[in-house]
């Protein structure tokens, strides 16, 4: 006993769907495929790598410039960018005498701030006893 559907039948419809949406699926793929292989090229890597280290440095230098972050104590976005410069100096045996450099720049800072500290409160010591009343 054959059985005659009608070409609109539920059944049909449902499956003249589902071949839509796989062709529409297969055609998505095939436009990834190209997509990806574009990407892949030595080229478009480092255009990709260039401008993925552009756009870390900018927020870095963003909070760096704006100093709000440096005052609150917030060094997140500057910890990522000191790893990658200590693991580059690292490779290269420049890690000792960098941190050499490091350490007598700091020693002068520090030196420096103490002076200029000290020949504050000792000009400002002078000024107070002569504002204070005498009796």
């Amino acid at each position: 006993m054959p059985t005659d559907h009608p070409r609109d039948s539920p059944t049909q419809q449902r499956k003249s769907t589902l071949i839509a949406q796989g062709a529409s699926y297969r055609t998505g793929i095939a436009r990834s495929k190209v997509a990806v292989k574009a990407n892949l090229h030595a080229d478009a890597l480092a255009i990709s790598a260039v401008r993925h280290i552009a756009a870390r440095t900018s927020v870095v230098a963003g909070a760096l410039l704006s100093l709000n972050g440096l005052r609150k104590g917030d060094m997140r976005a500057l910890a990522p960018l000191v790893g990658s410069g200590v693991s580059w100096l690292a490779k290269r045996k420049a890690l000792k005498p960098m941190a050499r450099g490091v350490v007598a720049l700091a020693a002068i800072g520090a030196g420096a701030y103490f002076l200029i500290r000290k020949r504050g409160a000792t000009r400002s010591a002078p000024a107070q006893s002569e504002s204070a009343p005498s009796e």
